[in-house]
């Protein structure tokens, strides 16, 4: 692998540093797997995985006889991976819900989804549902990068939706202030992971 850089000398090693930092971050998920199996030998009675998504479930893959705290396990649920929990319809359903009982004349809701989350299809049929249980119209669009996040917006806008539920995912999480901003400015009631 060859890196080319240009610019000061104080950017390239500012940029090298990252670039470097990134790549340890890949090799690391890589490495995932034998350092849970490498705390499963030492003993450990219960392991955090502070990561969403892959670090999650290589965890509980890897560790099915410790258990494995994380914070966002949708994921897990999805795969099956999760016990002694009642199985809900996620999160994103249970906003649906709150949102439509709190806005009880509201007919058609708006869902802003992110189709590259690992469980994007379990995800839309749990809104589904809770749409169905709710008797509410349901609008749903994607928006799996940055960019994609306002047209899509727009597209729900344009479909007279009189609410909105933001799906879970990373990138709406790092755009909160973006997805407040918008509803503002449609004057769109929302709610959010």
């Amino acid at each position: 692998m060859a890196v080319l850089l240009f610019g000061s000398e104080s950017i390239e090693r500012v940029v090298d540093a990252a670039f470097r930092d990134g790549l340890g971050q890949f090799e690391m998920n890589d490495r995932l797997p034998a350092l849970y199996g490498d705390l499963r030998r030492r003993g450990v009675a219960i392991i955090a995985s502070m990561g969403a998504g892959s670090p999650s479930v290589t965890a509980t893959a890897a560790t099915p006889t410790i258990p494995v705290v994380f914070l966002i396990g949708a994921e897990l649920d999805a795969k099956g991976l999760l016990t002694g929990l009642d199985g809900s319809a996620g999160n994103a359903a249970q906003r649906f819900g709150v949102l439509a009982e709190m806005l009880p004349t509201v007919t058609t809701i708006g869902y802003l989804h992110n189709p590259t989350v690992g469980v994007a299809e379990a995800r839309i049929k749990a809104v589904e549902a809770a749409a169905r249980a709710h008797n509410v119209q349901l609008v749903i669009e994607n928006a799996g990068n940055p960019y994609e996040i306002e047209p899509a917006f727009k597209r729900l806008v344009a479909q007279n939706m009189g609410a909105l539920v933001f799906g879970t995912s990373p990138l709406f999480i790092a755009r909160t202030g973006q997805l407040v901003e918008l509803a503002a400015r449609y004057a769109v009631p929302a709610i959010y992971p």
